[in-house]
């Protein structure tokens, strides 16, 4: 009888564990990115600086975007529960642009953000 109880929690045990697991790894994943950005992202290193450059200067809108987006919550017109929607929607690194604004394959503002950082880089690496 013992045997069957240590047995029995064991088994509980083992279930919970594995339970709070699998919860943390669906909490921690990531969108996967699609097809169309990750050839954009990496085919920067081979690209001219005119085509850099063209993409940096379509790319700035989104990535203004959230920058100003992160500035509007502080406006005074705005009640204190808008504010702080828009805030943890900026914070979020996940907020999807909508899809007539989708370009290079970014789906969020953190792609465009991430896409746009490595083409400024790669400019600043030609400039020199």
């Amino acid at each position: 009888m013992k045997f069957l109880i240590i047995a029995a929690l064991l088994a509980l045990f083992v279930v919970i564990i594995v339970k709070s697991r699998k919860g943390k790894g669906e909490e921690g994943s990531k969108p996967l990115h699609s097809a169309e950005y990750l050839n954009y992202y990496n085919s920067v290193y081979r690209m001219s600086y005119a085509q850099l450059s063209k993409m940096h200067d379509d790319l700035i809108p989104l990535v203004t975007k959230t920058l100003i987006g992160g500035l509007a919550y502080y406006d005074d017109d705005l009640s204190y529960d808008e504010q702080k929607q828009m805030e943890q929607n900026i914070n979020s690194k996940y907020v999807t642009i909508p899809e007539k604004d989708r370009i290079y394959g970014c789906v969020t503002y953190d792609e465009a953000s991430k896409l746009n950082q490595l083409i400024v880089k790669r400019i600043d690496e030609l400039d020199n």
